[in-house]
Order: C-alpha cells, then structure tokens, then sequence
C-alpha cells in the first residue's frame, strides 16, 4: 500500500525566519509533523525538513541484523543485495542530515541583509545551494519514500556538492 511504501521517511516543515525585536531569536519550525511526511501544508515559504531519522536508523540496524542472521540461507546472493541497498540507505540519510543542518546554521546566518551586504560573494553562494536544498526537499515531500530518496541515481553527488 501507498502508507506502507511511505512509513520510512518523516519530515516536519521549516518555516520562515521572524526575528524579534532586539534578538537574534528565530522561529524555526511549524508545528507540523507527519510520520509518513504527507503534510498537506502549502504555506509559501515552508521548507519541509527530515525528522524521526533516529527511527529510521533503528530500523536500519534491525533489517542488517536479519539479513546478516540469513545469510547462510540459499539467497545469499540476494541478501547481499539488500545489505548493499541497505547499506546506500544508511550513509546517504547520514550524509543528508549534515547537509540539512548545515543548511539550517547558514539559513540562520543569511537571513539578515547585513551579512548579506556585508558577504555577498557568499550570499549568492548560499542562495543558489539554498535553492537546490528547497528543491530537493520539495520533490522528497511529493515522495516521502526514504528508499526511493535516498537510492536516486546522482543522490549521494548532489548532496555532497550542496
């Protein structure tokens, strides 16, 4: 089913900065969240962000320690298969929160237009990385499926170019 085939992503939307007076203090999430990241959200402006990955890494764990358990089983060729694919899952989705918590420092820095003058090389740098990141987190928010995420062909590339 389509629940099923979504149950390995989770995201939460991230919504515009707002700073308080005085502050530096920036909102940093909606109180949206969603277990399969079907969030029927369109605000302008919210990004969704990936959350409960811990979950997903315990599971990941989980699934390793049963293939491992079968491989003595006559499949071993393709239980050596899943290992992989598994394997993909867990270094891209590691790969992916340092990427989004990266993006979520430098989204804090850039949101002044102070530093924006004061950097502006740097500025249209985040700018353009910042475009790719929303992209990329609005086409994981059509298709939550963590597998189908994180397996794209070019996935681990991109990421680690953003």
């Amino acid at each position: 089913s389509e629940s099923s085939s979504r149950r390995g992503s989770a995201y939460r939307t991230r919504g515009p900065r707002r700073r308080t007076s005085g502050s530096s203090t920036h909102s940093k999430h909606s109180s949206m969240e969603s277990s399969t990241g079907a969030s029927s959200d369109s605000t302008p402006g919210m990004v969704p962000i990936l959350t409960n990955v811990e979950s997903i890494f315990e599971t990941l764990e989980h699934h390793h320690a049963l293939l491992c358990n079968c491989a003595t089983n006559s499949f071993s060729e393709d239980l050596g298969k899943w290992q992989k694919r598994l394997q993909t899952l867990e270094t891209v989705l590691h790969l992916w929160m340092d990427v989004q918590r990266d993006w979520d420092e430098m989204e804090d820095i850039f949101a002044s237009g102070d530093v924006r003058a004061i950097l502006p090389k740097e500025s249209r740098i985040f700018t353009s990385a910042d475009q790719s990141y929303r992209q990329l987190m609005k086409e994981v928010k059509s298709n939550a499926n963590i597998y189908q995420s994180t397996s794209k062909s070019g996935r681990t590339e991109f990421l680690t170019k953003l």
